[in-house]
This record gives structure tokens, C-alpha cells and sequence, in this order.
């Protein structure tokens, strides 16, 4: 016979999804900051499995550890800090034009 019940891995796995499907459907800064919870509360599945019994709470507490430490980083100085690849697109180069070979249509 197998399992009665879902291990809280399975949970938290479940929750995430949902939560992701919600955030896909929220505007810009919104979505980006939801999908980030989604990404923070999947970080320590694995080790929320050994210590709780509720999805929920494993998924929670996830966020909150994730959010701590960002929160206790030290902030890069303006220069330093990476450009969101997302938010910083830079238009596609547009090709060099090829110079017109000397004699050539004459």
C-alpha cells in the first residue's frame, strides 16, 4: 500500500504552483515581486520537510529566512549593482552597412 498523505515537499510544491499561476497574472513590478516569493518559498523545501508537518508553514517560513538575509545585505554601491536583464534590454544592434565595392553596378 502506499502513502495516506503527501510529504510536505509535495506541499509546498503544490503551493508554489499556485501561487505562480497567480503571480503570472499580476502587472509588471507585482509579477516580478510575486514570482521572487514563489522562487524564496521553494529555496528550503527539502529542509522543511524534516521539521514541519504543514506545507504552508514550511513555505512561509522559507520566505521569511530568504527575506531576512536579503534584508541584512549589505546594499552595492550604485556602480556595482547588475542591470536586470529583463528590465534593461538594450535594442538589437542594428547590422554596419557593408561599403559599395569600387566598379561594381557601373
Amino acid at each position: 500500500m502506499g502513502r495516506s498523505f503527501g510529504s510536505v515537499r509535495m506541499g509546498v510544491k503544490e503551493i508554489t504552483g499556485r501561487w505562480e499561476r497567480v503571480a503570472r497574472t499580476l502587472p509588471g513590478a507585482d509579477r516580478e515581486a510575486a514570482l521572487r516569493v514563489v522562487a524564496m518559498a521553494k529555496r528550503h523545501a527539502s529542509e522543511g520537510f524534516y521539521a514541519f508537518s504543514d506545507p504552508l508553514e514550511a513555505a512561509v517560513f522559507s520566505v521569511l529566512i530568504e527575506l531576512l538575509k536579503e534584508q541584512d545585505r549589505p546594499p552595492a554601491p550604485p556602480g556595482d549593482r547588475e542591470p536586470d536583464p529583463a528590465r534593461n534590454r538594450d535594442p538589437e544592434p542594428s547590422p554596419e552597412p557593408v561599403p559599395a565595392r569600387e566598379g561594381a553596378g557601373s
